[in-house]
């Protein structure tokens, strides 16, 4: 009957790992617009040089258009020009992989954003290798310039047709790189491991199973870097906010039962915190010798201590701070005495 379909709410409750994924599609839209424009260079290159081969002088006719007529003959410029336009099957085949997959990356669906983490696995190298599959239209990308600039070298540059690593995106790439949605045990849930991909625009998204320790992510938070830990059922909206964000950003799903404690933190703004839950937490780990996760919430309560609101507008366009800002922000996180 109708009235047994699942609600939206309801789904995200059965399986937030999809509902992660449908809120982070304003940030997926970003990296497929530039895949779509990559394809479409590509297209608009291979039908080109496919008509200069096969009619040089038509081409050359159409392009130079009505002023050329009766000044310049096409033949004899075709026949300059035939080395330039002869076809190279190094770039032939170079742009045909290049369309087949950026083409596969626009056709595919969002499972290709949806990773696991193995029982007893490394979550940073789960992350590591995902972006790097994910990475190879940015390499291959690389790969087709340098082949239309006739500087392709298949024994230096071979590297580009394979996974492109997250630390060798360009500042742009990063501006545009494509979310994640990772499931994860929270026994092994070492979040650390994941700062060196919060960087540009790279959002994260951690769907956690079971147990962890109560502030996991503390340790991600620094002063351009969005990052929040709430329960599966009210974590979608900052999964939403998330993917409208200008910068990278993290956002940790857990069990309601799981032990850990709700917090936000937006760059330029204060820790958003229960404190009273917090000390309290604090308090009956300090308690328990060798219980993980003491750390995570000390260094938790000294974000709690650090100054407010910043003015409106000192925050910039892409998520960058100012100089003061991050000078204040070490300053505060520094013991002078």
């Amino acid at each position: 009957m109708p009235s047994d379909a699942p609600t939206p709410a309801a789904s995200q409750a059965v399986n937030p790992a999809d509902g992660a994924l449908h809120a982070l599609d304003p940030a997926l839209d970003e990296f497929r617009s530039a895949v779509a424009t990559a394809a479409e260079e590509v297209r608009a290159y291979r039908a080109h040089h496919e008509v200069a081969a096969a009619d040089p002088v038509g081409l050359l006719e159409r392009e130079m258009g009505a002023f050329a007529r009766d000044r310049i003959d096409p033949r004899r410029l075709a026949g300059l020009m035939l080395v330039a336009e002869a076809p190279d099957p190094l770039t032939d085949r170079l742009m045909e992989e290049a369309h087949e997959l950026f083409t596969s990356i626009m056709k595919g669906g969002r499972e290709a954003y949806h990773l696991v983490v193995p029982p007893r696995g490394d979550l940073r190298d789960v992350v590591r290798d995902g972006l790097a599959e994910l990475g190879r239209a940015f390499g291959i990308a690389h790969a087709v310039e340098k082949a239309r600039e006739h500087a392709y070298d298949p024994d230096r540059d071979h590297e580009l047709l394979h996974p492109y690593p997250f630390h060798r995106w360009s500042p742009l790439e990063k501006e545009v790189a494509p979310p994640l949605v990772v499931e994860v045990q929270g026994a092994d849930l070492r979040a650390s491991g994941l700062v060196e991909f919060l960087d540009g625009w790279q959002k994260i998204v951690l769907v956690v199973k079971g147990p962890v320790p109560p502030a996991a992510l503390a340790r991600l938070v620094s002063p351009v870097v969005f990052v929040a830990q709430a329960s599966a059922e009210e974590g979608v909206p900052l999964v939403a906010e998330l993917a409208k964000r200008e910068g990278p950003g993290i956002v940790a799903l857990f069990d309601p039962d799981a032990g850990a404690l709700p917090f936000v933190y937006r760059p330029g703004l204060a820790l958003e915190v229960d404190r009273g839950d917090l000390t309290a937490v604090t308090e009956v780990i300090a308690r328990k010798k060798g219980q993980p996760g003491i750390l995570d919430l000390k260094h938790l309560e000294s974000l709690t201590a650090l100054p407010g609101p910043v003015p409106a507008g000192s925050e910039s366009r892409k998520g960058e701070k100012t100089v003061d800002q991050l000078a204040a922000w070490l300053l505060s996180r520094t013991d002078l005495s």
